[in-house]
Formats: C-alpha cells, structure tokens, sequence
C-alpha cells in the first residue's frame, strides 16, 4: 500500500507578504495575550514560569538553563491574565517547530526534503520550497520576536 501525501503549493514571498499567511496570521491571534512590550517578568526561582505585571505567565518545559545556551530548544506556553492558555511554542531544532494560538490553531514549520522549508497551516493546507543555501551560509539567522 502506498500513501500520497498532498503536495505543497509553492512558497513565495507574495504568500509570506500576502493575507493568506497562516504563520502570520496565527501569531497575530496570540498577541492580545502577550505581556506589554515596557514589561518585565519575573523568572521564578525554579526557571520554569515568568510572571508579568499585568497578569500573563509564560511556563518553559523543561526549565530554562541560565545562561541560555546558544542552541536551546524552546517549548513553551502562555497564558493571559486569567489563565487561559493562548500561545504554545515548541522548537524542535533542526527539524522545525510548532506554534498553537488560541482555540487549537496550529501552525508547524518543518524541512522539506533534505534542505527546503514547509509550512503547514491550521487547515492542512501546506507550502513548500528548496532552500538554495542554508540561512548560516547568507549569514542570516531568524528569530521570533514579540513588539
């Protein structure tokens, strides 16, 4: 027995840029949950929870190492002010990662192929391409950032 998988529409910059970017728009579900930027959080005495002033908490699995090693693998989740889980981060390094925002909306990012990157949105569709070079060798990195 064979199993096709259904294949990936291309990923190009006018889908990054465009209004049907599920990463985008997944991420953008979670912000209202997101501490104020002017805020600091408090790690706890254990690293696993930062609490923030106006009520939101982040939880690590593991516990974060202080200091940070420059290759952690990032899983954790936020909670609003009430305690609602509204934003889950897992990186699986080399092999991508996972957001969850809100009520179950899942994003993943993982390779495709032996080199390229695949999106998979909340409703299955998916978007692929072959990566020219790894992102180390154009000197550039990528990062999640919260503003």
């Amino acid at each position: 027995m064979r199993l096709q998988l259904p294949a990936s529409e291309p990923l190009t910059c006018e889908w990054l840029a465009g209004p049907d970017n599920c990463w985008k728009n997944t991420a953008l579900m979670a912000m209202s949950c997101l501490p104020p930027s002017a805020d600091t959080g408090t790690l706890s005495a254990d690293n696993k929870m930062c609490t923030y002033p106006a009520g939101p908490t982040v939880t690590f699995t593991p516990a974060i190492v202080i200091p940070v090693p420059d290759d952690a693998n990032w899983n954790f989740t936020i909670t609003d002010a009430g305690g609602a889980a509204c934003l889950h981060f897992e990186d699986a390094g080399m092999a991508g990662f996972k957001l969850v925002a809100g009520a179950g909306q899942t994003v993943t990012v993982g390779l495709a192929g032996s080199v390229g990157e695949k999106i998979t949105c909340p409703d299955g569709t998916s978007f692929a391409r072959e990566r020219l070079a790894p992102p180390y060798a154009l000197g550039k990195t990528y990062s999640v950032v919260w503003r």
